[in-house]
């Protein structure tokens, strides 16, 4: 069956003067991937986040499903680390808790797993990451109420919405906050599933070298314009993770074929712990290219873009936006019939 993709940043770059994105198809790929979303709870809110796809530095996390990316150790260095605090109740039946929000400066999508632990006759709901004190009583506890201990653990965790699940989706009620590119079911209250666009992109297998066509899913963007553009979490803390951990993902304008997608730098080698592809990371550094080649050109790897540009015909044109992408699956076969130099 061939279903319709949409391109990388379809609508994102369409204020970007000569961008010639279009829909694309791509045979026995989906549009959308569903996700089932989880309680945890942000400024003594609810807060719906989703993991299907998401990585993380730990091996052990990693063996629980997702995809092992080494370089996101670096989310917690400097003094604005990118990872945030995330608290996980070992002893009391409650959802995560976390210390950001989309849009706020820090908030990139990812967390520093902080483990806490009640002690004995203290146990009670966590529904903040402040404090506690007596005017804040669901805030963090004291030490005397229950032990921290803080991992070196990053988890990717995008947040989807904010507030009860009630009416539609959209507009968000007021006081919440609701994901825009976000799609739903009638019943999505009762099934939290929710439907996030996939965004197609070519790569070429660390192992194989094979071309092929990988499903992304974009929830989080550093970038305020291209955020509301895209529909996605306003995500600025992705700047503070070093650019040497992120990898690229190229995108051209001017006039080119409908089969043009974005060329993705790295991709895991295979789901969970199993990947041995150390130089995938899920952040993501947006370079824009200006095209001075026919316009039939289907350019679909990486080794052939950093040719083009060594030759000039793929032109540097910005390079200062940050994503955080869900890993959709493996490579499809490629389908677009690009060149592929030897």
């Amino acid at each position: 069956m061939r279903v319709t993709l949409s391109f990388l940043l379809v609508a994102a770059f369409t204020m970007l003067p000569g961008d010639g994105f279009c829909i694309n198809a791509v045979v026995g790929m989906p549009d959308r991937i569903c996700y089932s979303m989880e309680q945890g709870w942000y400024a003594d809110a609810p807060a719906w986040w989703i993991a299907q796809g998401a990585s993380t530095n730990d091996v052990d996390i990693a063996y629980m499903g997702m995809f092992l990316a080494p370089k996101l150790s670096s989310a917690l260095d400097g003094t604005d680390p990118a990872a945030r605090p995330m608290y996980y109740i070992m002893n009391y039946n409650q959802g995560m808790v976390f210390g950001a929000s989309p849009g706020d400066p820090y908030y990139s999508g990812f967390w520093q797993v902080h483990y806490l632990t009640w002690k004995p006759g203290f146990a009670r709901p966590i529904t903040n990451a402040d404090p506690a004190s007596a005017l804040n009583p669901t805030g963090i506890p004291p030490a005397a109420e229950a032990e921290v201990v803080v991992s070196n653990a990053v988890v990717q965790m995008p947040i989807v919405a904010l507030g009860k699940l009630d009416g539609p989706w959209l507009p968000a009620p007021a006081g919440t906050y609701r994901m825009r590119q976000v799609m739903v079911k009638p019943d999505y209250i009762y099934t939290k599933e929710v439907y996030l666009p996939i965004r197609a992109m070519f790569c070429k297998h660390p192992v194989t070298r094979q071309v092929g066509v990988v499903p992304t899913v974009i929830p989080d963007v550093g970038d305020a314009e291209l955020a509301e553009e895209l529909g996605a979490n306003l995500a600025p803390g992705l700047l503070n993770v070093p650019l040497s951990d992120t990898q690229k993902v190229w995108r051209t304008m001017g006039p080119q074929p409908p089969g043009q997608m974005p060329i993705l730098e790295e991709i895991p080698t295979g789901w969970g712990a199993w990947n041995t592809n150390f130089e995938y990371s899920p952040v993501l550094q947006v370079i824009v290219l200006e095209r001075n080649i026919p316009y039939y050109v289907v350019v679909n790897n990486p080794d052939f873009v950093e040719y083009l540009i060594g030759s000039g015909a793929l032109v540097i044109t910005r390079d200062d936006q940050r994503v955080g992408i869900l890993f959709g699956g493996m490579p499809y076969s490629n389908a677009s019939g690009g060149q592929v130099p030897r």
